[in-house]
């Protein structure tokens, strides 16, 4: 041994600096007697080679020079490979092989540090961790950096997530599985994705359970990972967001889901019939984020304020609602009610003994055409079983031989005017809530819904469903007059 500089107790290994000799020794426990052989070596071919990065100038994954520091994080044995200008990693039981990552560094070939000409964006830190020999003192007329660890601090890590991974209940995933794995730490949305912060034993094995454990709406396009070296905090928490602006992917709003949809239907729920219900499933996302990172606050929802109710929810890690950016209730949330065209009441009372929700029902019952407001516009619904009202609808939107999409209560109302594979009812029932085209089959719509057509276009509803006194179907249109359907038959 030559020059030693440090040891650290490494998952039941003693792992030493050789710093003299190139290498990091390595025994199976503490060793019994005086001059005991080391078990394994890393940073050299065998235990009698010492040479610099193996007798070469430039490094590999298994070669290092000068190895300065080490130090264990969970499974991981972390060395500083000092005159390489880098950091290795290796995990255990790994005492023979390559190192499994690095930093600092962008390959396992390269070396050199911040004078190498770089521009700055592009620069590494060149690390040279503080010994009791003073190792790696400046030389020449630069000021070397240095990287001293402080008293308690350990080696986390870092990870940035890219893709569709807000508001789709990710948060709530990470913490939850955290705190399965014994893992402290934190996570955050920011306005490139998600951030994850993460110490512990259980750490390597982090990302994969991460990616077996999504959530339906989610969906990781990257993970980019980096070493921290910081004091850990004493449990997991869901951190506040960080950054301004959304560079990442905004989620697009889902069609409410089965949980949802049966508890509207509870009479005994207390989200009965309300027409705005959603959890971390379903709901609206994009329709309503103004800016990013995606928090309520930057969404429409933050003029309502949370009842007590929807706030043990949402702080509930068992709770489906645990940080549902658009939580709501009757209580605390949005509400429906039927204005009439060109300004006015509508009585309610008229068409329905319940609600405005419910009298919408009454009235396309009654051949009224009605604009009801979902997710990022309005769909004008009417009756589709009654031509007269249909032929209405085409002469107000002057629309003569386009078809008009159908919306339908459920699956089994659809078959009785279509057949429906399974592959379709499966797209029918998608999150996405498409419109699919079917073909005709069963009872007989009116020719104006899909004149000359023989496919029809149905869809789910998307939104907790439309008034339950609603007909068969409802072809409509959005908001800005053109037709609701496919591309396929806009022609």
């Amino acid at each position: 041994m030559r020059w030693p500089h440090g040891a650290t107790w490494w998952c039941g290994h003693l792992a030493i600096a050789d710093s003299g000799n190139n290498r990091i020794m390595v025994w199976d426990g503490f060793p019994d007697r005086a001059g005991a052989p080391c078990d394994a070596v890393l940073g050299q071919a065998n235990m009698t080679r010492c040479d610099h990065n193996m007798s070469s100038y430039y490094p590999s994954a298994q070669a290092v020079n000068m190895p300065y520091a080490l130090a264990a994080a969970g499974e991981r044995l972390i060395v500083a490979d000092t005159a390489n200008s880098r950091l290795l990693g290796w995990s255990n039981g790994a005492t023979a092989s390559d190192a499994r990552w690095l930093s600092c560094q962008p390959d396992f070939a390269s070396k050199g540090d911040n004078r190498w000409g770089r521009r700055a964006r592009q620069r590494v830190l060149a690390l040279w961790p503080i010994d009791a020999g003073q190792s790696g003192r400046n030389r020449g007329q630069w000021e070397q950096p240095r990287t001293v660890v402080g008293v308690g601090a350990v080696i986390g890590e870092r990870l940035i997530v890219r893709g569709q991974v807000q508001g789709v209940g990710f948060r709530p995933t990470v913490w939850r599985l955290a705190n399965e794995l014994g893992l402290t730490g934190d996570v955050r949305n920011t306005s490139e994705g998600v951030e994850i912060r993460v110490w512990g034993a259980g750490s390597d094995g982090f990302e994969k359970a991460l990616r077996a454990a999504l959530p339906a709406l989610a969906r990781i396009d990257a993970v980019e990972r980096r070493p921290i070296v910081a004091a850990p905090p004493s449990d997991f928490s869901i951190a506040a967001s960080a950054g301004e602006g959304m560079h990442g992917a905004v989620t697009p709003d889902a069609a409410i889901c089965a949980d949802c949809h049966e508890e509207i239907r509870d009479p005994f729920a207390r989200r009965y019939r309300y027409p705005f219900a959603n959890c971390t499933n379903c709901g609206p996302r994009f329709s309503i984020i103004e800016s990013g990172p995606y928090d309520r606050a930057r969404t429409t929802m933050r003029g309502f304020a949370i009842c007590g109710e929807c706030g043990a929810e949402y702080a509930d890690p068992a709770d489906r609602r645990f940080h549902a950016q658009p939580i709501a209730c009757h209580a605390c949330g949005p509400r429906a009610w039927i204005e009439h065209l060109g300004g006015g009441t509508v009585q309610h009372e008229a068409f329905s003994m319940l609600d405005d929700v419910d009298a919408a029902g009454g009235m396309l019952k009654n051949g009224h055409i009605v604009a009801i407001k979902g997710l990022g516009g309005f769909h004008l619904a009417c009756d589709a079983t009654r031509a007269d009202v249909v032929e209405t609808l085409r002469a107000r939107k002057a629309r003569r031989g386009k078809a008009f999409a159908l919306m339908a209560r459920d699956i089994e109302v659809i078959r009785k005017y279509a057949q429906v594979s399974d592959e379709e009812a499966a797209l029918l029932a998608s999150p996405e809530a498409p419109i699919v085209l079917l073909r005709a089959s069963g009872e007989a719509l009116p020719d104006a819904v899909a004149p000359g057509l023989d496919r029809i276009g149905f869809m789910l509803p998307y939104t907790p469903p439309p008034p339950r006194s609603a007909p068969h179907g409802a072809p409509g249109g959005d908001d800005l007059g053109q037709p609701l359907g496919p591309s396929a038959m806009h022609g």
